[in-house]
């Protein structure tokens, strides 16, 4: 899932098996958010411009799990719960909230 411009609301969901789970968005959006239950192999999330709100959340079993975001955010937020392999979680720029469980 890619989004690109203006936006007020971005939300992506999962649930179930999956490979591969990558969602991006370059603009400014007021909320950004993925939430995924289940198995993935390859959870990605990446965020470029000005961010009001983002999170992004999983439930189960990934093998890689990584979340980036470049510009001047108010919150960022990131969680997982389950078996994970790989976790990484990088921002760069301006942010006023910043969390990882």
């Amino acid at each position: 899932t890619s989004c690109r411009g203006s936006v007020r609301r971005f939300s992506t969901s999962c649930r179930g098996s999956v490979s591969s789970f990558t969602t991006s968005c370059r603009g400014s959006v007021r909320r950004f958010s993925t939430s995924c239950r289940g198995n993935v192999s390859r959870f990605i999330t990446s965020c470029r411009g000005n961010v009001s709100r983002f999170s992004t959340s999983y439930r189960g079993s990934v093998s890689r799990f990584s979340t980036s975001c470049r510009g001047g955010i108010s919150s960022f937020t990131t969680s997982c719960r389950g078996s994970v392999r790989r976790f990484s979680t990088s921002c760069r720029g301006n942010v006023s909230r910043f969390s990882t469980s």
